[in-house]
């Protein structure tokens, strides 16, 4: 059975004012072995996306609660691993369009598939969850997936708002929490997991940070 992996390039890293980065690639397994699996035909990768964030400045004024779900989508090639240029009919029109996911990436991420990231509030404090479920399909429906035309997640990946047919059981899940204040005092909790469906995978990783300003004294 095929199955989504992933091999850390960067991360995860928590920031004191609520900043967080887990850059990874992204590849496909065959049965228990964590390596690239070698395919027929290309695949997908699907991942749902579920963000949750909330908080308030340090004057106690709220910040507008931030929730995103949707879902995105990877290319996968018969070498098992995510494609990082492409073609491909999202329409079913036949027109192909270009994607390329290495556009106006740093060097030292340029072999990176996927990025869960959070953007830092000073003087706030606040809390956010990220959860990513990934799920492999052999294909997708037209019309389904469209290229990254907003701001809202995804990046230059496909993107949905809706579940695709056809989902496997979730083949891999990553889940990422912090809680921060950036007011008096700096301070920052934060964790992050992940486990794939045979348990073959399981990793943790927890952040604890603080750090007292200095108080102007008389």
């Amino acid at each position: 059975m095929l199955g989504a992996a992933f091999v850390t390039i960067k991360g995860p890293e928590w920031g004191l004012h609520g900043e967080f980065l887990w850059a990874v690639e992204l590849f496909l397994t065959q049965g228990t072995a964590l390596k690239p699996a070698q395919l027929a035909e290309e695949s997908w990768i699907i991942q749902h996306i579920v963000i949750s964030e909330e908080g308030a400045e340090c004057n106690g004024n709220a910040i507008e609660p931030k929730h995103l779900d949707y879902y995105e989508a990877w290319r996968v090639g018969t070498d098992g691993h995510a494609l990082k240029k492409y073609q491909y009919d999202f329409d079913g029109d036949g027109k192909l369009e270009d994607v390329d996911l290495t556009a106006n990436r740093p060097p030292g991420l340029a072999d990176v598939d996927d990025v869960l990231l959070n953007s830092g509030n000073p003087q706030t404090k606040g809390k956010f969850t990220i959860d990513g479920t990934l799920h492999v399909l052999d294909k997708i429906e037209p019309g389904v997936f469209k290229l990254q035309t907003s701001r809202d997640g995804a990046g230059l990946l496909p993107r949905s708002t809706t579940a695709p047919r056809g989902l496997s059981e979730p083949s891999l899940t990553r889940h990422v929490q912090c809680i921060w204040e950036a007011c008096d005092i700096e301070k920052v909790t934060g964790k992050a997991t992940a486990e794939n469906r045979g348990r073959t995978l399981t990793a943790g990783w927890e952040f604890s940070g603080q750090h007292q300003d200095p108080v102007a004294g008389t």
